[in-house]
């Protein structure tokens, strides 16, 4: 439950078989940033997704519009422009969320990215009379 719906559970092979989240035509996919220490490309910062995920949906007749890590406030400006959102997956969400301490096995973490992601569910939930589909992967 998030905001007091129920969310939709997805398995990407889901998507690669077919599953309605395809039949949208423009899919926004949350991007990650390469974090400092972990590579830039020619001296730049980096905003990814896996290919994978762009695959799938340009195989399936989607156009995939990647929605890189920014201000919160420009979530439902972002959310305004496509059919279907999926956030896939990064680093572990930031325990300071949620009001706890960090678990010795927490991953590295990325408020921004966590902030953003946020903000674009919330933005979807409160889209829902327009469309709605949306799917969040932990991979």
């Amino acid at each position: 439950m998030l905001g007091g719906k129920q969310i939709k559970r997805y398995n990407f092979t889901n998507y690669l078989n077919g599953d309605d989240l395809l039949s949208v035509k423009t899919i926004g996919l949350a991007a990650n940033s390469l974090l400092p220490g972990a590579g830039v490309f020619h001296e730049q910062p980096v905003s990814y997704l896996f290919q994978n995920y762009l695959d799938a949906l340009i195989t399936s007749d989607s156009m995939p519009l990647l929605l890189p890590i920014q201000a919160p406030e420009r979530a439902a400006q972002a959310i305004e422009k496509v059919d279907a959102l999926i956030l896939a997956g990064g680093q572990d969400i930031s325990p300071e969320l949620y009001h706890q301490e960090p678990h010795q096995a927490l991953g590295q973490t990325y408020l921004p990215r966590d902030q953003w992601e946020i903000a674009l569910m919330q933005a979807a939930i409160e889209a829902q009379n327009r469309f709605w589909e949306y799917a969040a992967v932990c991979n």
